[in-house]
């Protein structure tokens, strides 16, 4: 998977002297100006997204760094609440809620940490996604293989993603499909291109989730876990022409008119004896990513 490197320098955190909010001063002018600034390139795609959004979690994360009082989670200085808020510059109306700036705040402390700790700064950063709830994730499950002294294990998340049977398993079995990675192509073998999504946070979530307790992730919760029968579409679902036309042997709407089809025979019997299990959802996603990635008016739009 190629990946064009990102610079390193703009998403370190900032210096105090750089995150100043004292009234009146150039630096407090250029850190609202650049936040107000930022937000509106995001909302109106003039700049790169995910550059905008990185240099957002970082300003955030630099501001947290600045002003929360030492040895506590919580507490900020009175005065950044005064400058934040009602009283002064408002950032609610970016930021909507001071939880959500937390947040900001924690993808800022991540993508600092890439871009300052890793070996290959430039790659992995390209790799890491731009969302804000899947950076968070990242954040927490960054923050627990620290806290287990599995560093190194976060790390491998950007080439691999490993599994184990047990908390104490040495033999970590490492799938070579990486954990975290950014939206890319896949050209196919007949020659079309699928766009594969970037890592989300419910991929971040479950794998943190398994990592911790992988002997759960075995334990079937229903007694219905014998499996009857499988299901498979043809790989070309997701195969769109350069005019954003779907061209594979099988659509969207087959697979919808086959679950309705099938979920109303199962209807009819004793939902004792059986349940069924799709993955609709995930297709429909892929699908409709394949398909604006290929509409004509994205070129339009990246051109102008």
């Amino acid at each position: 998977m190629a990946v064009t490197p990102m610079p390193t320098e703009p998403f370190a955190l900032l210096g105090h002297n750089e995150i100043s909010i004292a009234d009146g001063t150039d630096a407090e002018k250029t850190l609202y100006g650049e936040i107000e600034s930022l937000f509106s390139k995001e909302a109106t795609l003039l700049q790169n997204v995910k550059d905008t959004r990185f240099r957002l979690y970082i300003l955030a994360a630099s501001l947290r760094k600045r002003y929360r009082i030492p040895r506590t989670k919580k507490k900020y200085d009175p005065a950044f609440h005064d400058w934040y808020g009602a009283k002064g510059r408002h950032l609610n109306r970016f930021f909507k809620t001071f939880s959500n700036f937390t947040k900001y705040a924690a993808a800022g402390d991540l993508v600092n940490y890439v871009a300052t700790k890793s070996r290959t700064p430039a790659d992995d950063l390209a790799k890491l996604p731009s969302s804000l709830g899947t950076l968070y994730e990242l954040h927490r499950a960054k923050d627990a293989l620290i806290k287990q002294k599995n560093e190194q294990i976060f790390w491998t998340l950007f080439v691999s993603t490993p599994k184990r049977k047990s908390r104490t398993d040495r033999n970590i079995k490492f799938d070579p499909t990486p954990l975290i990675h950014d939206e890319y192509v896949v050209r196919q073998d007949d020659g079309t291109n699928e766009v594969e999504p970037a890592t989300t946070a419910k991929d971040i979530a479950d794998w943190l989730d398994a990592w911790k307790n992988p002997t759960a992730t075995q334990k079937s919760k229903s007694e219905m876990n014998v499996i009857v029968a499988t299901i498979y579409a043809h790989r070309s679902i997701f195969s769109f022409n350069r005019q954003g036309d779907h061209v594979g042997t099988v659509d969207l709407s087959d697979i919808t008119k086959l679950i309705h089809d099938v979920s109303s025979a199962f209807g009819k019997r004793d939902s004792n004896q059986f349940r069924i299990e799709t993955d609709i959802d995930v297709i429909k996603k892929r699908y409709m990513k394949n398909k604006q990635q290929k509409h004509p008016a994205r070129k339009i739009l990246k051109k102008e």
